[in-house]
């Protein structure tokens, strides 16, 4: 299904209007990923407990590993972090974006003008081809 923009309504009017929608549906949703952010969390120290990072990492024993790395196969464990999420969703809206905006603002505009101008030269040989063929048989 293709979806087509009302007549009358500029892409700059389109893609702020876009821009706006986006704003908008992350200040709405915004609460929503705080609390899954918080749900992703690890729990806070308390004053109770050793002073032992959140993040620790254990090995398959169960014992802490230092510095993130797994005793098992010496691997470095990627740190969790709730902002990770993110920014590749924030850099694919922002390469969509870009990439629609090139296709809409320069290259369908080239296209169509290379098409007609095709056109053009087609509607002409037809034309000089009919009158020469006018002419030939006039002589």
């Amino acid at each position: 299904m293709r979806i087509r923009r009302p007549r009358g309504i500029p892409n700059w009017q389109l893609m702020l209007t876009v821009a706006v929608g986006i704003f908008g549906g992350i200040y709405i949703y915004k609460p929503l990923f705080l609390k899954y952010r918080q749900e992703r969390s690890p729990p806070s120290i308390t004053s109770g407990t050793p002073a032992i990072a959140a993040s620790t990492v254990t090995d398959t024993t169960g014992n802490p590993c230092p510095d993130g790395y797994n005793s098992v196969n010496s691997e470095k464990m990627p740190p969790k972090n709730p902002r990770s999420a993110f920014l590749p969703i924030a850099a694919v809206t922002c390469f969509t974006g870009l990439i629609w905006s090139t296709y809409k603002l320069w290259y369908q505009p080239h296209m169509h003008q290379k098409r007609l101008q095709e056109a053009e030269e087609y509607a002409e040989f037809i034309f000089r081809r009919e009158q020469a063929a006018r002419t030939q048989s006039n002589e």
